[in-house]
Parts: C-alpha cells; structure tokens; sequence
C-alpha cells in the first residue's frame, strides 16, 4: 500500500472509533436525579491512563496551584454546560456544531472530538441546577457530574493557567451508554 492509502486508512479508522465513542457518550438513561455523591466515578487509573497521560501533558505548564476557589468551581460548572449545550445541538450543520464546541476543548480533546460526526450524537438537554464537583479538584483539574436528559455526564476540566479559562479534556457518557 502506498503511504497516502495507509494515511487514508488511518484517518477512517479513527474517525470510526470516535464516531462510536461520541455515540457512546450520548447514548443512554438514568433521568432521576442527582445524588448527594456522584453515580459515575472517574475511570479507573489503568483504565484510563491514556487520558491521564494527555491531562497530564496539558498541564506541564501550569505555574504555581492555587487552592481551588468558589468562583473557580462557578466557573468550571459553566464551561462544562456550556460544553454540553453545544455537543448536543446537533441539528446544526457540522462546520457550526464543530464552531461551537471547539474553542471549549482542550488541544487534545479537539484533536479527538475533530472526528465526531454531529449526526450520530443524540439531542438531549442539559439539566442546569444539577451540576456537582467531585472531590479532590484542584485549580488546574476538576472533574463535575452534569444531569441531562439522558443521564449524568462527567466532564473533566484542564486549565493551564489559574488566570486561564477551563476547557473540557474529556467527556464521559452516562454509565447506562457504556
């Protein structure tokens, strides 16, 4: 096979792996409401050490932390519905959809999401009074559960900077998706 068939080849499959994993972070129930603790849990270190890796990467130039604030916690429970909205307006042309969710990602994070096809993520709505934080956040790294339609979503928040904004490094499906 020449190189640019092997390329080509690479690039289809994994946009069929992100096609399936956005499929998989929006599919699914669970509509009751938030508990006082989290229903999902973050993945488990050796499950997850792909994406430990890329936080861990994104965060190599952070300065000095800082303890994690109110407002920091505010500002994170935005960005990560503000996150969703936009993953969910998929009745959107997909240069719009992709408009709208980029400039919330990390690098990482939109380098993986550049792949999902808007048309296989399912429309749901974001229930605003039920965002919660997990414990053990800090002013680089927080991860919150967010109610939706279809379940709880666990959205995971890198910055690299306290002055900087939050931006979402991964998206986890509600546990009835996976």
């Amino acid at each position: 096979m020449t190189s640019h068939r092997l390329t080509a080849l690479g690039v289809s499959v994994a946009s069929v792996c992100v096609a399936l994993l956005a499929t998989a972070c929006s599919i699914g129930g669970n509509s009751g409401t938030m508990t006082s603790q989290p229903e999902n849990t973050p993945s488990s270190p050796s499950s997850s050490s792909t994406a430990q890796q890329e936080n861990d990467d994104e965060l190599q130039t952070l300065g000095p932390l800082g303890e994690l604030t109110n407002a920091d916690l505010a500002s994170a429970h935005e960005r990560a519905i503000d996150f969703l909205r936009a993953f969910a307006s998929t009745d959107r042309e997909p240069s719009t959809w992709w408009a709208g969710i980029q400039p919330l990602l990390s690098p990482s994070a939109a380098e993986d999401y550049s792949y999902v096809d808007p048309a296989e993520v399912p429309t749901f709505q974001v229930q605003v009074d039920q965002v919660q934080d997990f414990p053990g956040g800090s002013s680089a790294l927080v991860q919150v559960q967010v109610a939706t339609s279809l379940g709880n979503y666990v959205v995971s928040l890198t910055r690299t900077s306290v002055t900087d904004p939050w931006l979402v490094s991964r998206c986890d499906p509600p546990a009835d998706a996976q």
